[in-house]
């Protein structure tokens, strides 16, 4: 019964009108720290992109792109308080560190390459 009535008060906090959660969204710091994750991770495919790099690269940070989407979407739509069987915060956090991993491993190998253009190393 207590379960029952967990759910039922995270259900609550759903607001009734789109518009209301995405101004939710939009003016919490942890919405525009990942809009700046994703703008910085677009830039980073751009210059992959135009330096004409491996598409091992390319396909990480496709990957991040689409891993960020899909967290703002769901923080937009506050999905996450209908699906409470997930721990967000602790999924968010584990997200962004195998992001930094991923990352910082790709950001290494763009660095050891010396015949590249400045924009690979501006990506990684």
């Amino acid at each position: 019964e207590a379960a029952i009535r967990k759910r039922a008060e995270e259900r609550a906090k759903v607001p009734l009108k789109f518009r209301d959660s995405f101004k939710d969204f939009f003016f919490l710091p942890t919405g525009v720290l990942k809009i700046l994750r994703l703008g910085l991770i677009i830039g980073a495919l751009a210059c992959f992109i135009t330096a004409k790099t491996h598409e091992l690269y390319i396909a990480i940070t496709v990957l991040e792109i689409c891993i960020v989407l899909f967290f703002i979407i769901t923080y937009m739509l506050t999905l996450h308080h209908l699906l409470i069987c997930l721990d967000w915060s602790l999924l968010d956090l584990i997200n962004s560190f195998i992001t930094a991993v991923f990352l910082l491993i790709v950001a290494i190998l763009a660095m050891q390459e010396m015949e590249r253009r400045h924009l690979f190393y501006a990506g990684g």
